[in-house]
């Protein structure tokens, strides 16, 4: 299938795994440039492998260890991702999701790192790729939560607060950058069957 997106450059954040590997597979075998990243150094350097050997493109695939809570390993991310490739088409967003509990059983710290992971994983992100995408031709924007933002899933509250507001910053974004003609949309996905 050709979904046109033969060329372009994608960043998809926490891709060394789960949707975010298989985003990233799928835009390989579309012949994108990709850049993928993981926390880990063992994993990151699988995944771009496998991607490499099964797209057939190696010089397309490109794998970074960083952090996606971390602001300026956000930005390190972008600035390699066009070093490595010239310019960036497209951000997918996405990090693993913050733990499970009730209200009862969190704590101000499990707050404060479910924030960072979730929403302002997404907005530092974007923060530091907009400069270039506004330069693309065909400029997108995909963040990647979960169909807890549609429906509160049970004893995942942190997921059921968080989500909707990355969909929230999803949509006010597309009004935004929309006369821009950067897209950015959203995608929730229920339960997947990953590794």
């Amino acid at each position: 299938m050709d979904l046109g997106l033969k060329d372009k450059v994608a960043l998809v954040a926490a891709s060394s795994q789960g949707l975010g590997y298989a985003a990233a597979r799928q835009l390989a075998l579309e012949e994108a440039k990709v850049m993928i990243c993981g926390r880990h150094p063992d994993g990151v350097a699988e995944a771009t492998r496998q991607i490499a050997a099964e797209s057939g493109y190696p010089n397309h695939i490109s794998g970074l260890v960083a952090d996606v809570t971390q602001p300026t390993e956000c930005q390190q991310l972008v600035q390699e991702t066009v070093r490595a490739f010239g310019r960036l088409d497209i951000l997918i967003t996405n990090a693993g999701g913050p733990p499970a509990g009730n209200f009862d059983g969190l704590d101000e710290a499990a707050w404060e790192k479910a924030v960072n992971l979730t929403l302002l994983s997404a907005v530092n992100l974007i923060r530091a790729a907009l400069p270039h995408l506004r330069q693309s031709q065909a400029a997108s924007i995909l963040t990647i939560t979960s169909v807890s933002a549609k429906v509160p899933l049970t004893n995942l509250l942190l997921s059921n607060v968080l989500r909707p507001a990355v969909v929230g910053l999803t949509k006010t974004l597309s009004q935004e950058l929309g006369p821009a003609e950067i897209r950015v949309n959203s995608i929730l996905p229920g339960w997947t069957a990953t590794e």
